[in-house]
This record gives C-alpha cells, sequence and structure tokens, in this order.
C-alpha cells in the first residue's frame, strides 16, 4: 500500500461509529521523515471527528427520508379525508331527507326510531363537515366573511342546536355574558363552529348531572370566551397533542365517546384564522377549561 500511495510511511486509524460499527478507516502518509508520537494522537482526535460527522451524515439523510415519507403520507391522508367526506355528503343528504319525511309521516314507537335514525345521521353529517372545514382550512381554501356580530346572539343559537345532547345527559349550562358586552368584527360561522365544537366536547366528557359554563370577559381589545365542563380532565402530557388531527386522549380500542379527534383540530385552526388565539387548562377528574381570544375589531 505505501507503494501505491508513493509514501514512505503511512499510519491508519478506523472511524467506529457510537453503536461500534466500522464506517471506514483514516489513513495518511508521509514520504520523508517518520511520523512523531504527537501525530498519532492528532489522527485520533481527526478520526473521531470524522466519525462523528460521517454518523451525522447518515443519521440526517434518514431523518430527512423519514420526512418525505411523513409528508406524502400526510397528502395522501388529506386526500383521502376530502374524497371519503365529499362522497359521504350525498347519500347522507338522502338518508337526512327521506328520514325527516318518514317522521312527519310516523307516530309511536316508529316515530321514536326515525328520530334515532334522523339523530344519528345528523351526527355523521357534523363529522363530515368537520373533515371538510379541516381540509379546507389547510389547504388556504377557507375565506373570512367579516362582519359585526352580536356574541350573545351566536351563543343562543348554539345553545338551542346543543340543549337536546346535555338533556340527555341532565347536564346543566351556565352562560355569562356582561349585559352590553360590544359585537365584534369577525366571521359568524367559523364562530359558530369554534362554539359547537367546544361545547360539543364538553358534553361529551362529562358525566350525566354534570356542569358547563360559558363564560365571556372582555380583555384589552380582545373578546376572551372560556367554556369550562366538569368532565373527566386531560393528563398533563396530552394537552400538548390534543389540538392535532385524529388525536384523543382516551385509548383508540377502549374510548367511550364518539367522535375522529377532528374538532379541536378545527377549533384551533378557526380561532387562529380568525387572528385569535386558543389554551386549555386542566385537571383530571375535575374537568377543563378551553379558552380563546378573538379581537373586537378585525385588523385590517
Amino acid at each position: 500500500l505505501p507503494e501505491l500511495l508513493d509514501v514512505e510511511y503511512l499510519v491508519g486509524l478506523p472511524l467506529v461509529a457510537q453503536e461500534g460499527q466500522s464506517l471506514g478507516a483514516l489513513v495518511l502518509g508521509k514520504r520523508s521523515e517518520p511520523f512523531a508520537s504527537g501525530d498519532s494522537e492528532f489522527l485520533q482526535v481527526m478520526g473521531g471527528q470524522a466519525a462523528i460527522a460521517i454518523e451525522n451524515a447518515h443519521l440526517f439523510q434518514k431523518i430527512q427520508q423519514a420526512y418525505d415519507e411523513l409528508k406524502e403520507l400526510d397528502h395522501l391522508k388529506s386526500e383521502f379525508i376530502n374524497i371519503a367526506a365529499h362522497e359521504l355528503r350525498t347519500p347522507l343528504a338522502i338518508l337526512i331527507g327521506y328520514a325527516s319525511v318518514m317522521a312527519e309521516e310516523s307516530t309511536g314507537e316508529d316515530r321514536e326510531r326515525v328520530d334515532i335514525i334522523t339523530r344519528n345521521a345528523m351526527r355523521l353529517n357534523v363529522l363530515v363537515d368537520d373533515m371538510l372545514n379541516l381540509n379546507y382550512l389547510e389547504t388556504g381554501q377557507a375565506q373570512l366573511k367579516i362582519e359585526e356580530v352580536v356574541l350573545q346572539d351566536v351563543v343562543q343559537e348554539v345553545l338551542r342546536d346543543m340543549q337536546a345532547m346535555a338533556d340527555e345527559k341532565s347536564l346543566a349550562i351556565e352562560v355569562n355574558i356582561p349585559t352590553g358586552f360590544p359585537p365584534l368584527q369577525t366571521d359568524r360561522q367559523k364562530l359558530d363552529l369554534i362554539l359547537m365544537n367546544l361545547l360539543s366536547n364538553a358534553i361529551k366528557f362529562t358525566p350525566e348531572g354534570g356542569h358547563i359554563s360559558l363564560k365571556v370577559r372582555r380583555h384589552r381589545d380582545m373578546a376572551r370566551v372560556a367554556v369550562s365542563d366538569s368532565g373527566v380532565g386531560i393528563p398533563p402530557e396530552e394537552r400538548d397533542r390534543i389540538f392535532e388531527r385524529f388525536y384523543q386522549v382516551e385509548d383508540s380500542l377502549t374510548r367511550q365517546q364518539g367522535g375522529i379527534g377532528l374538532g379541536l383540530a378545527l377549533v384551533k385552526s378557526l380561532v387562529e384564522l380568525c387572528q385569535g388565539e386558543i389554551r386549555v387548562e386542566s385537571e383530571v377528574g375535575k374537568g377543563s377549561t378551553f379558552t380563546f381570544e378573538l379581537p373586537l375589531r378585525y385588523p385590517q
């Protein structure tokens, strides 16, 4: 080997990864005088740094490959959600339409059965709407229609829609909005979806006979809305992930509640689209409070 390299003296050092895997070798040659004792120490330091650099390059390549695969999977998942939601809409609309006609013509036990069909079809319709709304937000297709909104009116309308769910579990819902609370400039439909999802979540995870409150306050130039419940609560290690798509605190195989984990992801996206922010405070076994703030005057 020295003859091939046209050198007189040769020294080599294997490059070994932290796990003991061989990455190669570092070889130095000199044509005239031999290596000094300090040269081998320098070579060891140099070899150690080279091994680390090579190992980091391999790790970076693997991480980049994994990231690209995750991006592709995320894209495929979004495409599946979009296609599935659109394909479900038509048969759902037909099912709800016929169920409504049957409800008008039915009485007694038949009417109760039709009401069950209608109620569950509507729940499925809400899931489909959540899937489509979240997809529109992520693809940048969602647009805001800013108008002056009276918060009291929106809250009353949402509560009317959610009251049946609350009554099924004998839940008390308390609303506290100061008299004369100023209107805010926002998208009414988006605000409606935010409140509906937060209240639906509170109802789902609050045991029978529990308590839910909706409190509105003004904080500087923001409207602050807090939805609290006396439900199961969220473990500290889970709180940073509850706004992720499809993430659910309960085990997916043993959970008792409905839904596919899109509601809070949709809420966060809608709040941020309306130039606001949201946070959660919770204690296991005592309940949770979701607080979001929206500007009273939408920034131009």
